[in-house]
Protein backbone atom coordinates (compact mmCIF):
# COMPACT_ATOMS: atom_id res chain seq x y z
CA UNK A 1 0.00 0.00 0.00
CA UNK A 2 1.34 3.56 -1.35
CA UNK A 3 0.25 6.99 0.77
CA UNK A 4 -0.75 8.61 -2.47
CA UNK A 5 -0.77 12.09 -0.94
CA UNK A 6 2.73 11.96 -0.18
CA UNK A 7 3.73 10.18 -3.24
CA UNK A 8 1.62 13.11 -5.29
CA UNK A 9 3.86 15.74 -3.24
CA UNK A 10 7.08 13.65 -3.90
CA UNK A 11 6.86 13.97 -7.12
CA UNK A 12 5.75 17.15 -7.72
CA UNK A 13 8.74 18.63 -5.58
CA UNK A 14 10.93 16.50 -7.04
CA UNK A 15 9.63 17.88 -10.80
CA UNK A 16 9.97 21.47 -9.80
CA UNK A 17 13.41 20.73 -8.06
CA UNK A 18 14.42 19.41 -11.93
CA UNK A 19 13.11 22.61 -13.54
CA UNK A 20 14.95 24.60 -11.16
CA UNK A 21 17.82 22.38 -11.72
CA UNK A 22 17.71 22.66 -15.78
CA UNK A 23 17.63 26.51 -15.10
CA UNK A 24 20.30 27.32 -13.31
CA UNK A 25 22.22 25.12 -15.83
CA UNK A 26 21.05 26.69 -19.05
CA UNK A 27 22.13 30.10 -17.09
CA UNK A 28 25.21 29.15 -15.58
CA UNK A 29 26.34 27.81 -19.25
CA UNK A 30 25.02 30.64 -21.20
CA UNK A 31 27.25 32.39 -19.06
CA UNK A 32 30.12 30.79 -19.47
CA UNK A 33 29.73 30.92 -23.20
CA UNK A 34 28.83 34.49 -23.45
CA UNK A 35 32.27 34.61 -21.69
CA UNK A 36 34.03 32.95 -23.53
CA UNK A 37 32.55 34.79 -26.45
CA UNK A 38 32.96 38.41 -25.13
CA UNK A 39 36.63 37.61 -25.00
CA UNK A 40 37.17 37.01 -28.92
CA UNK A 41 34.73 39.55 -30.16
CA UNK A 42 35.26 43.20 -31.58
CA UNK A 43 32.51 45.49 -30.82
CA UNK A 44 32.55 48.36 -34.68
CA UNK A 45 29.91 50.41 -35.92
CA UNK A 46 27.89 49.47 -38.91
CA UNK A 47 25.55 51.38 -41.50
CA UNK A 48 21.89 50.80 -41.08
CA UNK A 49 20.82 50.22 -44.89
CA UNK A 50 17.81 49.08 -44.71
CA UNK A 51 15.01 48.33 -41.94
CA UNK A 52 12.02 45.48 -41.48
CA UNK A 53 9.80 44.55 -38.71
CA UNK A 54 9.90 40.83 -37.38
CA UNK A 55 7.91 38.78 -35.39
CA UNK A 56 9.07 39.83 -32.35
CA UNK A 57 10.93 43.41 -32.96
CA UNK A 58 13.11 44.96 -36.01
CA UNK A 59 15.60 43.70 -38.36
CA UNK A 60 18.44 45.26 -39.89
CA UNK A 61 20.88 45.04 -43.19
CA UNK A 62 24.08 46.53 -41.98
CA UNK A 63 27.38 47.19 -43.86
CA UNK A 64 30.53 47.39 -41.48
CA UNK A 65 34.51 47.64 -42.35
CA UNK A 66 37.56 45.61 -41.01
CA UNK A 67 40.71 46.45 -42.43
CA UNK A 68 39.56 47.82 -44.88
CA UNK A 69 37.30 45.15 -46.40
CA UNK A 70 33.31 45.53 -46.47
CA UNK A 71 30.89 43.29 -45.13
CA UNK A 72 27.31 42.79 -44.91
CA UNK A 73 25.22 41.28 -42.71
CA UNK A 74 21.15 40.71 -42.72
CA UNK A 75 19.07 40.21 -40.23
CA UNK A 76 21.09 42.02 -37.86
CA UNK A 77 18.52 42.43 -34.55
CA UNK A 78 18.05 45.80 -33.46
CA UNK A 79 15.42 45.35 -30.82
CA UNK A 80 11.88 45.54 -30.18
CA UNK A 81 11.74 49.10 -29.14
CA UNK A 82 13.90 50.38 -32.53
CA UNK A 83 14.79 54.39 -33.00
CA UNK A 84 17.21 53.63 -35.67
CA UNK A 85 16.75 54.25 -39.48
CA UNK A 86 18.50 53.82 -42.40
CA UNK A 87 21.49 56.01 -42.23
CA UNK A 88 21.99 55.80 -39.19
CA UNK A 89 24.70 53.44 -37.09
CA UNK A 90 24.41 50.57 -34.62
CA UNK A 91 26.94 48.67 -32.85
CA UNK A 92 27.66 44.86 -33.79
CA UNK A 93 30.40 42.86 -32.33
CA UNK A 94 32.04 40.42 -34.93
CA UNK A 95 34.43 37.26 -34.43
CA UNK A 96 37.89 38.42 -34.34
CA UNK A 97 38.75 35.32 -36.04
CA UNK A 98 36.20 35.61 -38.55
CA UNK A 99 34.99 38.80 -39.61
CA UNK A 100 32.20 37.44 -41.26
CA UNK A 101 31.06 36.09 -38.37
CA UNK A 102 28.50 38.21 -35.71
CA UNK A 103 29.10 37.23 -32.05
CA UNK A 104 25.72 37.45 -29.92
CA UNK A 105 26.29 37.38 -26.20
CA UNK A 106 24.06 40.23 -25.17
CA UNK A 107 21.41 38.08 -23.12
CA UNK A 108 21.24 39.90 -19.89
CA UNK A 109 17.45 40.16 -20.17
CA UNK A 110 16.89 36.48 -20.76
CA UNK A 111 19.84 35.33 -17.65
CA UNK A 112 18.24 37.82 -15.29
CA UNK A 113 14.69 36.01 -15.76
CA UNK A 114 16.28 32.40 -15.86
CA UNK A 115 18.15 33.18 -12.73
CA UNK A 116 16.01 34.32 -11.27
CA UNK A 117 13.46 31.76 -11.53
CA UNK A 118 16.29 29.15 -10.67
CA UNK A 119 16.86 30.97 -7.57
CA UNK A 120 13.06 30.94 -6.41
CA UNK A 121 12.53 27.72 -7.45
CA UNK A 122 15.61 25.95 -5.93
CA UNK A 123 14.97 27.73 -2.53
CA UNK A 124 11.11 26.40 -2.41
CA UNK A 125 11.47 23.20 -3.17
CA UNK A 126 15.09 21.86 -2.79
CA UNK A 127 15.13 21.44 0.95
CA UNK A 128 12.25 19.64 0.59
CA UNK A 129 13.99 17.25 -1.58
CA UNK A 130 17.07 16.88 0.34
CA UNK A 131 15.03 16.48 2.82
CA UNK A 132 12.97 14.04 1.78
CA UNK A 133 16.63 11.86 0.40
CA UNK A 134 17.81 11.93 3.60
CA UNK A 135 14.76 10.21 5.15
CA UNK A 136 14.68 7.47 2.51
CA UNK A 137 18.54 6.70 2.87
CA UNK A 138 17.69 6.54 6.73
CA UNK A 139 14.43 4.59 6.60
CA UNK A 140 16.69 1.93 3.94
CA UNK A 141 19.38 2.01 6.54
CA UNK A 142 17.91 1.57 9.47
CA UNK A 143 15.74 -1.23 7.75
CA UNK A 144 19.11 -3.31 6.50
CA UNK A 145 21.36 -2.51 9.49
CA UNK A 146 19.23 -1.61 12.50
CA UNK A 147 17.89 -3.61 15.26
CA UNK A 148 14.19 -4.69 14.49
CA UNK A 149 11.72 -4.92 17.42
CA UNK A 150 7.86 -5.23 17.63
CA UNK A 151 5.89 -2.64 20.00
CA UNK A 152 2.69 -2.69 20.63
CA UNK A 153 -0.14 -0.08 19.09
CA UNK A 154 -0.88 2.09 21.81
CA UNK A 155 -2.59 5.17 19.94
CA UNK A 156 -3.46 7.10 16.75
CA UNK A 157 -3.14 10.49 16.99
CA UNK A 158 -4.01 13.54 14.45
CA UNK A 159 -1.26 15.89 13.74
CA UNK A 160 -2.72 19.38 13.93
CA UNK A 161 0.83 20.75 13.01
CA UNK A 162 0.79 18.42 9.48
CA UNK A 163 0.14 19.98 6.32
CA UNK A 164 -3.60 18.83 5.45
CA UNK A 165 -4.98 17.50 2.65
CA UNK A 166 -8.42 18.44 1.10
CA UNK A 167 -9.22 20.06 4.78
CA UNK A 168 -7.89 17.22 6.76
CA UNK A 169 -4.49 17.13 8.61
CA UNK A 170 -2.31 13.62 8.64
CA UNK A 171 -2.84 10.48 11.21
CA UNK A 172 0.26 9.25 13.49
CA UNK A 173 0.72 6.21 14.88
CA UNK A 174 2.07 5.88 18.66
CA UNK A 175 3.43 2.21 19.50
CA UNK A 176 5.29 1.56 23.18
CA UNK A 177 7.75 -1.64 23.71
CA UNK A 178 8.63 -3.13 26.76
CA UNK A 179 12.57 -3.37 26.95
CA UNK A 180 13.13 -6.39 28.75
CA UNK A 181 17.15 -5.20 29.59
CA UNK A 182 16.01 -1.99 31.73
CA UNK A 183 12.28 -2.76 32.32
CA UNK A 184 11.41 0.47 30.65
CA UNK A 185 8.87 1.56 28.18
CA UNK A 186 9.74 3.05 25.24
CA UNK A 187 7.17 4.88 23.03
CA UNK A 188 7.90 5.46 19.57
CA UNK A 189 6.08 7.58 16.62
CA UNK A 190 5.42 7.10 13.31
CA UNK A 191 5.79 9.60 10.63
CA UNK A 192 2.81 11.87 8.97
CA UNK A 193 0.12 9.67 6.92
CA UNK A 194 -2.95 10.04 5.22
CA UNK A 195 -4.06 6.81 5.63
CA UNK A 196 -5.73 6.06 8.38
CA UNK A 197 -4.21 3.33 10.22
CA UNK A 198 -7.24 2.70 12.13
CA UNK A 199 -8.78 1.29 9.05
CA UNK A 200 -5.34 -1.24 8.30
CA UNK A 201 -5.84 -2.13 12.40
CA UNK A 202 -9.61 -2.74 11.88
CA UNK A 203 -8.92 -4.95 8.44
CA UNK A 204 -6.33 -6.92 9.66
CA UNK A 205 -6.79 -7.02 13.50
CA UNK A 206 -3.14 -6.44 13.93
CA UNK A 207 -1.85 -5.30 17.70
CA UNK A 208 1.90 -4.78 16.66
CA UNK A 209 4.48 -2.88 13.93
CA UNK A 210 7.79 -3.21 13.19
CA UNK A 211 9.96 -0.57 14.74
CA UNK A 212 13.93 -0.27 13.62
CA UNK A 213 16.30 1.21 15.92
CA UNK A 214 20.01 2.91 14.95
CA UNK A 215 22.41 0.34 16.98
CA UNK A 216 24.77 3.09 17.91
CA UNK A 217 21.57 5.95 19.09
CA UNK A 218 18.55 4.13 19.37
CA UNK A 219 17.10 7.64 19.53
CA UNK A 220 17.17 7.45 15.78
CA UNK A 221 14.30 4.72 14.62
CA UNK A 222 11.86 3.97 11.84
CA UNK A 223 8.33 3.00 12.98
CA UNK A 224 7.20 1.07 10.20
CA UNK A 225 3.73 1.74 9.90
CA UNK A 226 3.06 -0.47 6.67
CA UNK A 227 3.97 -3.30 8.59
CA UNK A 228 0.56 -3.34 10.13
CA UNK A 229 -0.34 -5.08 6.69
CA UNK A 230 -0.07 -8.77 6.95
CA UNK A 231 2.98 -9.69 4.21
CA UNK A 232 1.15 -12.19 1.96
CA UNK A 233 3.17 -13.86 -0.78
CA UNK A 234 2.05 -12.59 -4.40
CA UNK A 235 1.29 -15.83 -6.57
CA UNK A 236 1.55 -15.41 -10.49
CA UNK A 237 -1.66 -17.02 -12.10
CA UNK A 238 -0.49 -17.65 -14.74
CA UNK A 239 2.43 -19.80 -13.40
CA UNK A 240 -0.49 -21.08 -10.57
CA UNK A 241 -2.42 -22.84 -13.30
CA UNK A 242 0.05 -23.87 -15.83
CA UNK A 243 1.65 -26.02 -12.44
CA UNK A 244 -2.02 -26.44 -11.59
CA UNK A 245 -3.03 -28.45 -15.08
CA UNK A 246 0.45 -30.01 -14.90
CA UNK A 247 0.15 -32.02 -11.38
CA UNK A 248 -4.26 -32.81 -12.75
CA UNK A 249 -3.09 -34.33 -16.30
CA UNK A 250 -0.07 -36.38 -13.66
CA UNK A 251 -2.84 -37.47 -11.90
CA UNK A 252 -5.29 -38.71 -14.02
CA UNK A 253 -2.69 -40.81 -16.23
CA UNK A 254 -3.08 -44.50 -15.16
CA UNK A 255 -0.41 -45.74 -12.86
CA UNK A 256 1.90 -48.17 -14.60
CA UNK A 257 1.01 -51.80 -14.42
CA UNK A 258 4.18 -54.12 -13.05
CA UNK A 259 5.38 -57.22 -14.99
CA UNK A 260 5.23 -60.59 -13.42
CA UNK A 261 8.15 -61.46 -11.46
CA UNK A 262 9.74 -64.77 -12.34
CA UNK A 263 8.44 -66.16 -9.13
CA UNK A 264 4.69 -65.33 -10.36
CA UNK A 265 5.55 -66.69 -14.09
CA UNK A 266 6.08 -70.09 -12.49
CA UNK A 267 3.31 -70.34 -10.38
CA UNK A 268 0.99 -69.67 -13.53
CA UNK A 269 3.20 -72.63 -15.22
Amino acid sequence: MKDTVLARRSATNLFFTLIGLALLIFTLTRLTMDYMLEKQAVEVKALIKAVEAAPVGYKAHVVYQVEGIDYDQYHVDLGIRNKLTVGDYTKIKYDLKDPKKLIHNEHEILLATTGTLAFVILVAFLPGRIKMIKKESLKKRLKSEGIAIQANVQDIIVNTNGKKNKGFYPFRLRANYLNPKDNKKYIYESDDSYINPNDIIAKYHIKTVNVYLDKENTQNYYLDIFSLIPNYEVVDPRQFMKEYYEKKKEAEQPAPVAEPTEEKKEEKK
